[in-house]
């Protein structure tokens, strides 16, 4: 947020793997022209499934991610003359903080250190900023005549489905929150077993074996059954004559778009609007399972550092979303909880 005479904002993502910044200026039409874009993978989430806590030393990893954002909103500002002007980002937090005991904790040392507040945001509150900021960055001639939107956002303690009108200044129709995440679903199934692990992390060389690999998929699905009440008012909306396409947000999302485009640089405009089928997710769904996370960072080291390790567990969930809400195609956003927290 800034004072009433300035349309330049900031928005802060706390996530379970990441801590995402956008610095934006908000255009008359309500859509925003992206002055900057950070992201930093460090894993608060890590262990929260298991222990309900967030640990020092993730803690202090975000902390550390936070001071830098801090100092990047004011060169922004300095360079578009704006220094006098006060920017104090929205700061929001998901499911690894929600989940965690010691969350109150972590707040405190947010505050006393940026002077920020954050705001946790519900299961609820999550799916209906991503689904405002997921459509609000696509370009205009995404939707091809769809008039209903189903945005998913995999994140990597929670998933969220959003259903509802395709306009980013609304609200969603429905919208449900369920703990199946990539690295909450990582480190459940696809992981060596607690005797087995090593005492660093990721494990670089570990391949999860076919029947590891099916527990997720089966829990997955489990998990997906919480979300009958969006898959019914889709089907509704279908039946009525009205043509829905499926958004996607997220690192698995946006990490998928860029290994099916071949990408050597990140682009947020060349994936926003990207369409991948069904197929095309099946094939990189083989491709991550016979590697490992060293092999995929050394393919893909732009997109997979951090990452590489909970890339497969997010395909999966994506796999199954695509089959329990009946799409073969899905539209690929670069926009979410931080575009639509304004």
């Amino acid at each position: 947020m800034t004072n009433a005479d300035s349309t330049f904002k900031a928005a802060i993502d706390i996530g379970t793997n990441t801590v995402l910044l956008l610095i934006a200026e908000e255009q008359p039409d309500g859509r925003l022209r992206i002055i900057r874009e950070e992201q930093r993978i460090p894993r608060l989430g890590r262990g929260v499934d298991r222990d309900r806590t967030l640990h020092p030393d993730s803690m202090e990893r975000v902390l550390k991610v936070l001071r830098e954002y801090s100092e990047l909103i004011g060169v922004a500002l300095d360079r578009y003359g704006l220094g006098e002007v006060p920017l104090t980002p929205v700061v929001t937090a998901t499911s690894a903080v929600r989940d965690a005991a010691n969350r109150q904790e972590f707040l405190e040392r947010v505050k006393a250190q940026t002077g920020w507040e954050i705001r946790l945001l519900s299961g609820d509150e999550e799916a209906a900023a991503t689904f405002r900021g997921a459509l609000r960055v696509l370009p205009a001639a995404a939707s091809k005549k769809a008039d209903r939107a189903l945005v998913l956002d995999i994140g990597g303690g929670s998933t969220e489905a959003a259903f509802g009108s395709f306009d980013f200044t609304g609200k969603p129709q429905a919208f449900v929150s369920v703990d199946a995440g990539c690295v909450r679903f990582t480190e459940r199934f696809l992981q060596p077993p607690a005797e087995d692990h090593a005492a660093a992390f990721p494990y670089a060389d570990f391949r999860p074996e076919v029947p590891q690999i099916e527990a997720c998929r089966k829990a997955v699905a489990g998990a997906l059954q919480q979300m009958e009440p969006v898959r019914q008012l889709l089907r509704a909306e279908k039946e009525a004559g009205h043509l829905p396409v499926m958004a996607g947000v997220a690192g698995t999302v946006t990490t998928l778009a860029f290994m099916e485009l071949g990408m050597h640089e990140y682009s947020a405009s060349a994936l926003n609007g990207t369409r991948i089928s069904r197929d095309r997710l099946t094939y990189w769904i083989e491709w991550a399972a016979a590697r490992t996370p060293r092999e995929m960072e050394h393919a893909f080291p732009l997109v997979m550092e951090g990452r590489a390790d909970i890339v497969l567990s997010g395909l999966l969930i994506l796999d199954e979303a695509m089959a329990f809400f009946g799409f073969d195609e899905l539209l690929v956003s670069t926009g979410g909880i931080r575009h639509g927290a304004f």
